[in-house]
């Protein structure tokens, strides 16, 4: 008799942790961000949202730390937010609107959260019915 070879295979420890606590939309709306200690309103338009923070396509640089505030218009009202700036790059392949800043939600109360998810939720289902995602 001649061995039959084995393999053994052992599972990488490769552990993938989403960090984030509510889920993402990519959704493109106007925006007009304000930083806290300036007060000179920066346009653009909102990215991607979830109910924890946004990644904002701006005209011009905002630094990492500074607290942000702008509104998000959800239906026939707004829900102004204010932020803290967690991350920026800049898009050198986009003319308009190429500072990429990533901003958390800071003291936003559950009933905004909540509008946020509703909103979320309903543009999710839409989507889903074109098949677009």
């Amino acid at each position: 008799f001649d061995p039959i070879p084995l393999i053994f295979v052992r599972p990488l420890n490769f552990v993938y942790k989403n960090q984030r606590s509510y889920f993402r939309l990519d959704i493109t709306l106007p925006v007009e961000v304000t930083p806290l200690e300036s007060e000179e309103i920066i346009g653009g338009y909102i990215r991607d949202i979830s109910a924890g923070g946004a990644l904002l396509a701006l005209r011009s640089k905002i630094k990492i730390g500074i607290p942000v505030r702008f509104e998000i218009p959800i239906k026939s009202r707004k829900v102004e937010v204010k932020a803290m700036v967690r991350r920026y790059e800049k898009d050198d392949n986009r003319i308009a609107n190429p500072h990429n800043v990533a901003v958390e939600f800071v003291n936003l109360s559950e009933a905004d959260r909540d509008e946020i998810i509703k909103f979320l939720l309903e543009k999710q289902r839409i989507l889903r019915k074109k098949g677009l995602i």
